[in-house]
């Protein structure tokens, strides 16, 4: 907990801290003994999430892998089935972990964009993480709990949420990265996801404010990231027609975006760095990019500001993750973002670049 809680420093060797190191080689020496527990699971999952939030990406990708195959030979993975398997405090514990750990794989795979995972797609029965108020219950209060393939208008934890958007961009990395062979097929994939994507936004945009911002703006960040992958992808060899098309589509995700974190960031020097989600930067990012094209295509100031808020917005993100800091926007350049390159892309080559040398870093 005091390391997946330290704030970034200048220099990406300073997230190589004796903490850090601390940590890993006691999660290593309790393995090689033969110990496999929950608690354990759960430091190593704490350490993955510190080093994706802090550049270390192809090291947090091996982590949270870890993670996944001690949470199944623990049969962590049995919980999703049956709300009933254990204690409810105990089996809603280990479901937990294994949707946390679910969630984080996904959530690498956009940053570092690989589909390849240790933790199985969900089914559509699978039972989802219950309500954070639920948890404050008796469990005789406990009703039949909610599935993958439960309705969008039935309210649900910011976790379940969250589960549902890393499902949906498991399934846009296996389209972009694994297509199938039928162009056809991949044309009404594309659809059927980038509809069902925007449906899961729609909901979550309409109920989000200030004051329950916390609960679904991860989710929100992960749905409107892999929307704006899946319609830069079919920018790709597309013709005049679909190309104005995936460009009004991305256009329309980054708007949203820009009036989100312009209601909840109002004031960047009141934002409390300690509450800032590592799922928000990516999303961020990509909408800038998306802003700044627009805003050099057509000079129009509407998409000079959204950009230049979003750069605002993120420069307070690094503060508390690497990942959002300077190295990933401001010391790229102007001319990295909104000319052709992808922002997965560009991630993926800085962090790999940061995880094996040193780069100062100034967020003023």
């Amino acid at each position: 907990m005091r390391l997946i809680s330290q704030a970034p420093g200048d220099e990406i060797q300073e997230m190589r801290s004796l903490l850090y190191l601390t940590a890993k080689s006691a999660i290593a020496h309790l393995e090689s003994a033969g110990i496999v527990t929950v608690r354990l699971i759960q430091a190593r999952l704490l350490v993955a999430i510190y080093e994706l939030g802090h550049g270390l990406g192809p090291v947090a990708s091996i982590s949270v892998k870890a993670c996944g195959v001690s949470a199944r030979a623990l049969g962590l993975d049995q919980t999703l089935s049956s709300l009933w398997s254990y204690p409810f405090a105990q089996s809603e514990e280990e479901r937990r972990l294994w949707w946390s750990i679910f969630i984080v794989e996904r959530y690498i795979g956009l940053v570092e964009a690989d589909d390849v995972f240790v933790v199985k797609a969900p089914s559509l029965q699978d039972i989802l993480p219950m309500p954070e108020s639920f948890l404050e219950q008796e469990t005789a209060n406990v009703r039949t709990p909610q599935t993958m393939l439960g309705p969008l208008s039935v309210t649900a934890g910011s976790l379940a949420r969250l589960c549902q958007a890393c499902s949906l961009a498991g399934q846009v990395l296996t389209h972009i990265l694994s297509p199938s062979s039928d162009s056809d097929f991949n044309v009404r994939e594309r659809e059927q996801l980038g509809s069902t994507l925007q449906a899961y936004n729609t909901v979550m945009l309409s109920d989000i404010n200030v004051e329950n911002s916390k609960e679904y703006c991860p989710a929100i960040g992960v749905c409107s990231s892999s929307l704006m992958k899946l319609y830069k992808q079919k920018l790709d060899g597309a013709n005049a027609e679909s190309k104005t098309s995936a460009l009004d589509a991305l256009r329309s995700i980054s708007d949203p975006i820009v009036r989100l974190s312009n209601l909840l960031y109002n004031n960047v020097d009141d934002i409390d760095i300690d509450s800032l989600t590592l799922f928000v930067p990516n999303c961020l990012f990509e909408a800038a990019q998306v802003q700044q094209k627009f805003w050099k295509e057509t000079a129009g100031l509407k998409y000079k500001h959204g950009f230049e808020s979003l750069k605002r917005v993120l420069r307070k993100h690094a503060k508390r993750w690497r990942i959002a800091g300077k190295c990933l926007l401001f010391n790229i350049g102007r001319a990295v973002i909104g000319l052709g390159f992808d922002a997965q892309q560009v991630l993926i080559v800085i962090i790999r670049r940061n995880s094996c040398c040193t780069t100062k870093l100034s967020y003023e």
